[in-house]
């Protein structure tokens, strides 16, 4: 089974909006056959992810920190569940058991995992497809900074051939089930 990290919040409050999309995107990669890589937090997008997933009959795989565990948002009810002591060790945890990421929107640590991905794509250390999953425009302020750091000579040439962005949840599920 392919497995598919998926990085994306962990915050009780965001928009509906985004709660409603994570439900469909667990709910699709489901239905595509595709195991979900994820932070195996309770709450959020993170948890709305799985729970909908796991309707679906879906295999949700948990990488979570220790810290979390304290915090008691550890989802109880996934396929499989790996406690790690940091974010680095989930980092790459969650690298060693996915074929392919989509980044959902989020805040610090989504952001964190992507940047992390794509550095390792551009030195070439990771073949595995980066997906930006560009919900409602999220992404833009994140997209330009990249142009410039490509504008600007700071991050290479080939920063852009490095990930994929799709604003459509049909064209993520497209993807990767065209490239796995």
């Amino acid at each position: 089974m392919i497995h598919v990290g998926c990085f994306l919040s962990s915050s009780q409050k965001l928009s509906p909006v985004f709660y409603a999309e994570a439900e469909r995107l667990g709910e699709r990669l489901a239905q595509a056959g595709f195991a979900i890589v994820y932070g195996g937090a309770s709450v959020g997008a993170m948890g709305r992810l799985a729970d909908a997933a796991l309707k679906e009959g879906g295999r949700v795989v948990g990488v979570i920190p220790d810290y979390d565990f304290a915090l008691d948002i550890d989802h109880r009810g996934l396929s499989e569940m790996h406690k790690v002591c940091s974010l680095h060790e989930r980092k790459a945890k969650m690298f060693d058991l996915s074929q392919a990421f989509v980044v959902f929107p989020g805040g610090v640590g989504t952001l964190d995992e992507f940047t992390e991905v794509l550095a390792l794509t551009q030195v070439g250390q990771n073949k595995k497809p980066v997906i930006l999953y560009n919900f409602l425009n999220f992404w833009d302020p994140l997209l330009e900074v990249l142009q410039l750091f490509e504008a600007q000579h700071m991050a290479g040439e080939n920063l852009s051939d490095c990930f994929q962005v799709y604003d459509r949840l049909d064209l993520v599920i497209d993807s990767l089930q065209q490239q796995l």
